[in-house]
């Protein structure tokens, strides 16, 4: 942990902004003192100057060029979600997913491709609001992304992989539980049926399409994109931005898919 004063930080991160001032406007200064400051909130700032309060302007200097560089793609992939940035980038994370799966063991195979596209599709739906510090180049920040969901992805399955024989429940129990009478099971079943049609009519029609396809009748995101006229990256956020929209329609309606 850095010993040097929050406070003291602050003020050559000023005192280099003034310099900052003078070459730029003051909504790029702004821009830039509001990254800074969060970039030091989360200790991002505090790993780069090492303790030595000389750091500060350099660190400045990096931040405010990573914005130069980055602000534009930024805005592009998160808030105009554009097909040609996304298409570029899923390709790239499609591969960098897929050669971290080979190097951990995994065949080179259609398998292990899914695999790597089920980690990408998790990645992709982070980065749309994940925060850039603009102190990295913006492809080692996504592959970190993306190498964190195929960690996560690993840790999911070996903890499904390493139930003990003791919790492991009799197959016939579960069979009993499981039995209903035939009247309830399509009871129940058209009651979840109704709830979600009811919800899924009203999502916007592209959002409503997404989810058809994807859950309803089961199509890949390449196969969709193709449907639906759009490029991947398109698909992912439609899927993204439909998922959330139902889950806040079933929140506000008090629907419970158990009852």
């Amino acid at each position: 942990m850095t010993t040097l004063d929050s406070e003291a930080i602050i003020a050559e991160i000023e005192n280099s902004l003034l310099t900052l001032a003078s070459q730029e406007d003051a909504m790029f200064v702004m821009k830039a003192r509001s990254i800074l400051l969060t970039n030091l909130d989360r200790g991002r700032m505090q790993k780069f100057i090492e303790d030595d309060i000389k750091n500060v302007q350099a660190y400045v200097q990096k931040v405010v060029s990573g914005y130069k560089e980055f602000c534009q793609p930024i805005k592009r992939l998160q808030e105009d979600h554009s097909p040609e940035v996304w298409t570029d980038l899923l390709k790239k994370m499609q591969l960098w997913a897929f050669n971290y799966l080979i190097r951990k063991g995994y065949r080179a195979d259609s398998t292990t491709q899914e695999i790597a596209e089920e980690c990408v599709n998790d990645a992709a739906i982070q980065l749309l609001n994940a925060y850039f510090p603009f102190d990295t180049h913006f492809d080692a920040w996504a592959h970190v992304i993306v190498l964190n969901t195929c960690r996560k992805y690993f840790r999911r399955e070996q903890k499904l992989s390493n139930v003990q024989d003791s919790q492991l429940v009799d197959l016939e129990t579960v069979e009993n539980y499981l039995k209903v009478p035939a009247h309830s099971e399509r009871e129940w079943l058209e009651h979840i049926r109704n709830i979600l049609f009811v919800a899924l009519a009203q999502l916007s029609p592209a959002r409503r399409e997404v989810i058809e396809l994807t859950y309803l009748e089961a199509l890949p995101p390449n196969e969709i994109a193709e449907k639906m006229g759009k490029s991947i990256g398109a698909i992912y956020s439609l899927r993204f931005y439909a998922l959330e929209d139902l889950r806040k329609i079933l929140e506000k309606n008090g629907n419970n898919l158990n009852e």
